[in-house]
């Protein structure tokens, strides 16, 4: 499967985090749409998501926007479609191809958390991609049975990357 992903950097800060980079971002992408239990997705030739890395600022009028809430957040997920992750291998991908959609990251408040959690800032943002992507999938976690699986899928494939589960 070929991943497309645009990695637009949108406030200069990011610039410190050249680890943080399309290669990098492709290979978290793949490796979370390659785990067995989205095997329907694997037949695809070509996926695409499209990153915004930007500010607390932009993060908490797309915030705003989107969700009605007034405050930024680290990362929102926008689905080019709604997905049920128990139902990909019903899904009709057309050309072999498949749009997922956008995700947006808020600097600020990632390195926040990152020092707050005593984690890497590659390391949190790592598991904000994932969890990210896995929203995109149709994954949820507002009741607790759906918080418990996505999680462990978190942790296996943050394990995939050597980073130690976050729960």
């Amino acid at each position: 499967m070929k991943i497309k992903a645009a990695l637009i950097r949108q406030h200069s800060i990011w610039r410190n985090h050249k680890e943080i980079n399309l290669c990098y971002v492709k290979k978290i992408i793949k490796t979370t749409l390659y785990h067995n239990i989205f095997a329907k997705l694997q037949s695809v030739q070509q996926a695409e998501v499209a990153i915004l890395l930007t500010n607390d600022h932009e993060m908490q009028n797309l915030n705003f926007t989107h969700r009605k809430i007034n405050k930024p957040t680290n990362v929102l997920s926008f689905p080019d479609q709604v997905l049920d992750w128990q139902n990909l291998s019903t899904l009709d991908i057309q050309d072999n191809y498949i749009y997922l959609g956008d995700i947006a990251f808020g600097y600020n408040t990632i390195a926040k958390e990152a020092v707050e959690q005593q984690k890497t800032f590659i390391n949190h943002f790592t598991h904000l991609l994932i969890h990210a992507i896995l929203h995109l999938l149709g994954f949820d976690h507002q009741h607790d049975s759906e918080a418990i699986i996505m999680e462990e899928l978190e942790v296996n494939l943050l394990a995939k990357f050597s980073i130690a589960s976050p729960y």
